[in-house]
């Protein structure tokens, strides 16, 4: 951008753009000085936060190399609603009746909105793999809460629906996607679930390796994975369902950057062969390189765009596998897990952002005398040359702009997509998803259910659906409810400590130091909140000293509070 004074200079009515190049630039040298301080040891630090379950872990795992790889340090971390010290009854009643406060402000809320509420409970196991049967049942397929998706369920195959499913972070927006995507195999659908969370997942939950070998060249497009393959334990849930094994489960995991890459070599193979072309032409012998382009600028943009650009290339990639050159029948039934909430949001944004980047990008380089004059490479012939080798990048980019438009419009229309929210029953939890919904209906977007997981037994209405008229809690009998809290309690910090343990192994190997913060049984906002967090956190001595964890017992169904 150092051109771009002088250019300003030569053509007074491009002097604004020169400026905002001059901030583009200052701003570029900003995000060095920043990266630096990421790498600094003697001043930065990150702390992983995660939970006592096998997803959590794993992904805490990834990103514990992920960070080291980079040279970032990790010296904490620290695992959240860990249950160990909390078995009696009385402590379950108080998480009951603080839900109960999230639910009733939600039920309020949505019954404004128009939104269905499907309550899903508190189960006292992780539901990854065979047992996503659970959650299945119980989200989709229960008394309370089957009518509330009938439409999605039952309808004719040969209409498509689409489904994105959000909300905060760690409120069960995985295991729900592929909860639901289980259920539409099971009743006759060909279902795609799509994952566009960096954090990746979707495997852990289903219990498949999703990721692409590393041999695989990276032209080549990643293709759905086969879930419930002949003989498979998905294959067994599908078969059993009402459709009597007429549906079938693929997943995909999107790879952004495999993506970006794919597109940044195909711009700069078309360029090869427009340069080629004009060379023969011309008479001249093939060129040895290619000048800069701010098209492949933009293309390196795109590799450290914010959050959601490179997903949003990679779904321009998935929508063309949905339409085309799909083996069998088409997909019926599409689910796309997104990352949290923010993250989505920006991503629903991009299509419109992209297209008003790309118009000023045009309009600049028509007031600068072309993208030769923009980056000092002169004007003339060549310049008029270089814009023709730079055609095919130009088209690209078109394209890529034109396929988001449609992804877009796609995304937008209520008779093929519908965003489902996703949360669980904690004030932090419940506001987030409120300001969600009415950013999604803002932006258009058709959005009329909710899920809400970890659900205590206790907190449910009369008719465990939570849809909300006033109804009041089950009445349970005293001593039954204290049997099966204490029981349920025991269950999952039973589970939990093998996931402890997972995580003091995980910081011994990395010289972490490791903190736990009981699983909390009232709202932790406003300064009450925060300091029982920080009294929880900070007055502890140094984790890391567990006491070996107990063998997994082999158990059937998993059990929520308050349930037959």
């Amino acid at each position: 951008f150092s051109s771009a004074p002088e250019a300003a200079r030569k053509n007074p009515a491009s002097l604004s753009d020169a400026i905002s190049l001059e901030k583009v630039d200052e701003l570029r040298q900003r995000l060095v000085t920043l990266q630096n301080l990421l790498h600094d040891q003697g001043r930065t630090e990150f702390a992983v936060v995660t939970i006592p379950t096998r997803m959590a872990m794993s992904e805490s795992s990834r990103l514990v190399a992920s960070l080291q790889n980079e040279g970032i340090p990790v010296k904490h971390m620290i695992v959240n609603r860990v249950l160990g010290e909390h078995t009696e009854a009385a402590y379950v009643r108080a998480l009951a009746a603080e839900q109960k406060t999230s639910i009733d402000e939600l039920r309020r809320e949505s019954k404004e909105k128009g939104i269905q509420i499907a309550q899903v409970p508190f189960f006292d196991t992780e539901v990854v793999g065979f047992n996503l049967k659970y959650l299945s049942d119980a989200a989709f397929d229960s008394a309370a809460n089957r009518g509330k998706w009938e439409e999605l369920l039952a309808g004719p195959s040969a209409e498509r629906r689409i489904v994105i499913m959000g909300g905060k972070g760690g409120v069960g927006k995985t295991s729900s996607s592929a909860a639901l995507a289980l259920k539409f195999a099971q009743k006759g659908f060909k279902t795609l679930i799509v994952s566009t969370d960096p954090a990746h997942s979707l495997g852990d939950s289903l219990q498949k390796d999703l990721t692409p070998p590393s041999s695989q060249p990276v032209e080549e497009k990643e293709a759905p994975v086969r879930i419930d393959s002949p003989g498979s334990d998905m294959r067994a849930l599908v078969e059993a369902g009402e459709a009597g094994g007429q549906g079938e489960l693929h997943a995909l995991e999107i790879q952004a950057e495999r993506a970006i890459r794919r597109f940044r070599k195909r711009v700069e193979r078309e360029r090869w062969e427009e340069a080629m072309r004009q060379a023969e032409a011309a008479g001249q012998p093939p060129p040895s390189s290619l000048p800069s382009s701010p098209m492949m600028e933009l293309t390196d943009l795109l590799e450290t765009a914010p959050p959601g650009t490179d997903e949003l290339v990679s779904l321009t990639e998935v929508f063309g596998l949905i339409n085309h050159n799909v083996p069998g029948r088409p997909f019926e039934r599409v689910v796309i897990d997104t990352a949290p909430t923010g993250h989505t949001l920006r991503l629903l944004a991009f299509p419109e952002f992209l297209g008003e980047f790309l118009d000023k990008l045009q309009r600049v380089r028509t007031q600068l005398g072309g993208f030769g004059s923009l980056l000092g490479l002169g004007g003339g012939s060549g310049s008029s040359l270089q814009s023709e080798q730079l055609k095919p990048a130009r088209d690209e980019l078109k394209e890529l702009q034109s396929k988001m438009a449609a992804l877009d419009d796609l995304l937008h229309d209520p008779s093929q997509s519908e965003f489902v929210v996703v949360a669980i029953p904690s004030r932090l939890a419940v506001a987030e998803s409120l300001r969600l919904i009415e950013s999604l209906k803002d932006g258009g977007l058709l959005v009329r259910r909710l899920i809400l997981n970890q659900v205590l037994g206790l907190t449910l209405g009369e008719d465990g659906d939570g849809a909300g008229d006033g109804e009041t809690a089950e009445e349970v009998d005293e001593e039954d409810a204290v049997e099966m809290a204490e029981a349920f309690v025991e269950a999952v910090a039973e589970e939990q400590s093998e996931r402890i343990q997972e995580a003091v192994q995980l910081a011994g190997a990395h010289d972490i130091r490791i903190l736990k913060v009981p699983y909390l049984d009232g709202a932790l906002q406003g300064p009450q909140g925060l300091r029982r967090v920080a009294a929880e956190l900070f007055g502890q001595k140094e984790g890391g000293e567990e006491k070996e964890g107990k063998q997994e017992k082999g158990r059937g169904a998993p059990a929520a509070v308050g349930s037959a």
